[in-house]
């Protein structure tokens, strides 16, 4: 009987797992998430992980630097009166929490985090 009720609601257009995961990862990405937070919030949802894994592998991981800068920006922007070396730690932390890898949050940290006083990247 549920078997039944699933095929004719999927038949319908009403069940769609592979919409829903393509607006799922629209939105995790809209939000500024990184590509493990994204794969891991998809398998939270109990998808197929082949359905996931195909989700992943239209993911823009080409452009996770640049998405991870954008939000590392507004970041940074409010920590003005804190040490570089902290503002880097805290920023590097933080990209990790959203989901991106360990090189990227380094490097993107290096990046935005400029001391003002030699006006050089913070390592």
């Amino acid at each position: 009987m549920i078997d039944e009720v699933i095929a004719y609601l999927q038949s319908k257009g009403i069940i769609d797992d592979l919409l829903f995961t393509e607006l799922f990862m629209e939105e995790m990405l809209r939000k500024g998430f990184g590509c493990r937070r994204v794969r891991s919030g998809l398998k939270k949802k109990k998808l197929d992980i082949e359905l996931v894994e195909e989700a992943m592998s239209g993911y823009p991981l080409n452009q996770e630097a640049e998405r991870a800068r954008t939000i590392a920006a507004v970041r940074v922007s409010r920590m003005a009166n804190e040490e570089p070396a902290k503002r880097k730690t805290k920023i590097m932390h933080y990209l990790i929490r959203q989901g991106y890898s360990p090189e990227v949050a380094d490097e993107v940290s290096r990046s935005v985090v400029i001391d003002t006083q030699t006006g050089r990247e913070y390592n």
